[in-house]
């Protein structure tokens, strides 16, 4: 976590860190257009949400977006966003515990998992938690790097 939070201050300067959120959302849109889905309204977790990158063009489209990541810095950055913007739909937590213990638990409509997976300790798991919180029909979007041969 110490590693994510030395990237906090400069996370959203990023290029590439702003490339690869805005392919993540352009690709989540084409999926829910697909399905005849729209944002507005919508309740969804940003699992992994760093400094909130997603939940920033979620929001944008008329979102309530739950927030989670273990990194404090990345929140905090989420945080004082949050508040610049007056974003009032936007719940943060540091674990999916702390959010569904403050939740209501009532199912959300979407989850959004962008580049946190693969570093699960316990990927069945959580997943399995994760989509225990969606409702009937709702969905869940993906988007992590590839693993290869040599990496940790």
């Amino acid at each position: 976590m110490s590693d994510w939070d030395d990237y906090a201050e400069g996370w959203d300067d990023d290029a590439g860190a702003r490339a690869y959120a805005g392919a993540a959302y352009a690709s989540l849109i084409r999926g829910l257009e697909t399905r005849g889905v729209d944002l507005s309204g919508a309740t969804v977790i940003d699992f992994g949400c760093g400094t909130g990158l997603l939940t920033e063009k979620l929001v944008a489209d008329g979102a309530s977006v739950i927030a989670i990541d273990s990194s404090p810095a990345m929140l905090a950055v989420l945080d004082a966003k949050s508040e610049t913007n007056g974003w009032t739909a936007v719940s943060i937590h540091e674990s999916l515990q702390a959010a569904a213990a403050s939740a209501s638990r009532q199912p959300v409509d979407l989850v959004v998992a962008s580049s946190v997976c693969s570093f699960l300790d316990d990927y069945p798991a959580t997943v399995t938690e994760l989509v225990s919180m969606i409702r009937p029909a709702g969905g869940f979007f993906q988007w992590d790097w590839e693993k290869t041969e040599g990496d940790d």
